[in-house]
């Protein structure tokens, strides 16, 4: 793939300004109460996601992963 290529995917990718976004934050700059009020939402954020990549693990039975019975028991 070209760079032009990995340029365009990326550009149209809108989570990647959210994580270029939370790279900038100069938390020295923020007040205590923009700190909780951050701490709060990207809690709720990592539970979020969290939660739908669970929700995807089990949902897709053609993973990587590949259970099967111990020989042990």
């Amino acid at each position: 793939m070209s760079k032009t290529a990995q340029h365009q995917l990326v550009r149209q990718d809108g989570s990647q300004n959210v994580i270029d976004a939370l790279s900038a934050v100069d938390l020295g700059a923020l007040s205590f109460i923009q700190l909780h009020r951050l701490q709060k939402v990207l809690q709720q954020a990592s539970a979020d996601v969290a939660a739908e990549a669970e929700r995807r693990a089990d949902a897709d039975a053609s993973g990587d992963t590949v259970k099967v019975q111990s020989p042990n028991l």
